[in-house]
């Protein structure tokens, strides 16, 4: 899908990842992913490279390269997944089942639609930045039981990166002595200067490219266009599979129960045939 994605964009073809196209797409994966995690398995490397389109006139796909994939009784480790596709308890070193692929198929989902890679990011800690700044902030429990959470959050939950020793005069902030008694920075001496995130909030509906309140108006059961309310339960469904906290994300099999994955059922070849004649 990523350089069928590519090619579309460059070439300036009709757009190919419609919602109903992208609905009809996003239920294949879904069923792959209930049928491999039925298995005991986890994929761990979901991304668009990894979903090979056997039909793009008919919209078909298929999940390929499990050469990273594990086995739930596997030891768990936190260097799975590729870095803009892995989900937040995999970052923070907890306990992880296949609610990660759901979590790495929402990235995709994502990307499909605006074209841009979801939680765009130069390194892991603005990577978790962009992850708050849409997602929202990260569950305490989740932090403080993360084996690696000292490596990216201090003791108050703000997001870390070590700039300097202190030497040079920068526009950075200073951790305070107990900030700096914090594990992840034990054995440390002297002022370190540490980069501190602060996103910028935005909504999912406008990561999406849709009205910022859409959502909002969506559960509150604001009166919607038969139009809004598809793009609606779209931004719901991508909400849900970008959930921080597994506990609050859905499985594969509970995805597929979702209103978006019942009206992508509902698509006939027709309404997803590319191109449109």
């Amino acid at each position: 899908m990523f350089e069928f994605a590519k090619f579309i964009l460059d070439h300036d073809e009709e757009p190919y990842f419609t919602l109903p196209r992208l609905g009809y797409i996003t239920r294949q994966c879904l069923i792959a992913l209930r049928f491999v995690h039925k298995l005991g398995l986890v994929h761990s490397d979901v991304k668009p490279e990894n979903i090979l389109l056997g039909s793009y006139s008919r919209a078909q796909v298929k999940l390929i390269d499990f050469g990273s994939s594990c086995y739930l009784t596997d030891r768990q480790s936190s260097y799975i997944q590729s870095r803009s596709y892995r989900a937040p308890e995999v970052v923070l070193g907890l306990p992880y089942d296949g609610k990660i692929d759901v979590w790495s198929l929402g990235c995709v989902v994502a990307e499909m639609l605006t074209g841009e890679v979801t939680f765009q990011n130069d390194s892991i800690v603005s990577m978790l930045s962009r992850i708050e700044a849409i997602c929202g902030s990260f569950p305490r429990h989740m932090i403080a039981q993360g084996r690696q959470s000292c490596r990216f959050f201090s003791k108050c939950g703000l997001l870390f990166e070590k700039v300097s020793n202190g030497d040079d005069e920068q526009k950075m902030a200073y951790l305070s002595e107990e900030e700096y008694d914090d594990p992840g920075m034990a054995g440390r001496k002297g002022r370190a200067v540490f980069d501190i995130f602060q996103p910028k909030v935005t909504t999912f509906s406008a990561r999406l490219g849709f009205a910022a309140d859409l959502h909002d108006r969506y559960i509150s059961g604001a009166k919607l266009t038969k139009s809004e309310q598809k793009h609606a339960m779209f931004v719901d469904f991508v909400r849900k599979l970008l959930a921080i906290d597994p506990d609050s994300r859905p499985s594969a099999a509970e995805a597929l129960k979702h209103p978006w994955m019942v009206y992508a059922e509902s698509l006939t070849e027709d309404n997803i045939k590319y191109p449109r004649q």
